[in-house]
């Protein structure tokens, strides 16, 4: 579907979206890439060293490569500690995903069906969170994702967008622990400002 699309000429719609500070939305293209890991070469390399320069910049690269297999559009993340704002340890993906509308509601069924919700009260978005425990080699640190999907308008639900969350931590906190709904609950407020462009909206 994907690869027609593109063979069509048709591209997806552009968006927006608040972003906690001192985060970027970095586009996933060379040039964008590029542009990031130049602003955190200065930064990292004054900070930390060549080693912390080399070490982010080879798994950003995996990231967004990864990000690019599966239809990506973005990833946004927090680059900068900004004075008097609360660190947001947390990263944010774009992604668009192509299927038939049959097998676009039966993603959503199943996700719903494992316990996904209307996102804000609004049905056009489902929000599905998860948590994977043992992850980057450490038994103590889990992996709790959330992830937003929407049908991208005009495409009679053939296509849509996923936005994905990513909060690191440790084992055991992600159960009425305050810092990590805390985490989440700043992540939902931006997720609610997304809007899409208005040519494509109207």
């Amino acid at each position: 579907m994907t690869d027609l699309r593109r063979a069509l000429g048709a591209t997806d719609p552009e968006w927006t979206m608040l972003l906690p500070a001192g985060w970027e939305r970095i586009d996933a293209d060379e040039r964008s890439l590029d542009e990031l890991l130049a602003r955190l070469k200065q930064r990292l390399m004054r900070e930390h060293g060549v080693a912390a320069y080399a070490q982010t910049s080879e798994r950003l690269r995996r990231a967004v490569g990864d990000l690019r297999a599966r239809g990506g559009a973005a990833l946004m993340l927090p680059l900068e500690s900004v004075e008097g704002a609360q660190y947001i340890p947390a990263s944010l993906t774009a992604a668009f995903i192509g299927a038939s509308r049959e097998e676009l509601d039966a993603t959503v069924a199943g996700l719903v069906a494992e316990g996904a919700v209307a996102f804000g009260g609004d049905k056009r978005w489902v929000r599905a969170q998860t948590t994977q425990h043992g992850v980057e080699g450490e038994e103590a640190a889990a992996l709790t994702t959330v992830r937003y999907l929407t049908p991208v308008p005009r495409t009679q639900r053939t296509r849509a967008l996923v936005l994905t969350a990513s909060v690191l931590h440790d084992v055991g906190h992600e159960v009425d622990d305050p810092f990590l709904e805390g985490v989440l609950r700043v992540v939902d407020t931006h997720v609610a400002t997304f809007r899409w462009s208005p040519t494509v909206a109207s």
